[in-house]
């Protein structure tokens, strides 16, 4: 196998196979991935379940999500089609509370508040946002 497979003509060993030394490369492209790893490893890696929120969507293609703690969040849309665009509404729960009764009903009430973003992704492409600091989940 190593033989049939010399080192100059593997893709991340040969100049030729990836044209790595082109101008228009994934070198900066895997540079910016590994930036935005390193800005929000904390979050990204925190195993507290409490900082995942399952989202949804009108788009059965869309996977939507967010990582959310005290200083960061991170909306995430996933396209899984790997041969169509797609588009549609990708919603994120951020809050289910009880809302008490004070004027014209005696009955405790659930309410939720969801933010909700238009989507159009490439085939298998990827949206990752990052919340600012009026995000209600994020305020003091």
């Amino acid at each position: 196998m190593i033989a049939e497979n010399p080192t100059d003509t593997l893709p991340l060993f040969s100049q030729w196979a990836f044209n790595w030394t082109r101008p228009d490369n994934l070198v900066g492209s895997v540079r910016y991935a590994l930036e935005v790893r390193s800005k929000y490893e904390r979050l990204l890696s925190n195993p507290d379940p409490s900082t995942f929120v399952m989202g949804y969507s009108d788009n059965p293609h869309f996977i939507t999500f967010a990582r959310i703690d005290e200083e960061q969040a991170l909306i995430i849309v996933a396209s899984t089609s790997l041969t169509t665009r797609e588009s549609g509404m990708a919603y994120v729960p951020l809050c289910d509370c009880t809302l008490q009764p004070v004027w014209g009903t005696d009955v405790a009430h659930r309410g939720d508040g969801t933010i909700s973003m238009e989507a159009e992704l490439g085939n298998g492409h990827v949206l990752i946002l990052e919340a600012g600091p009026d995000f209600p989940a994020l305020r003091g």
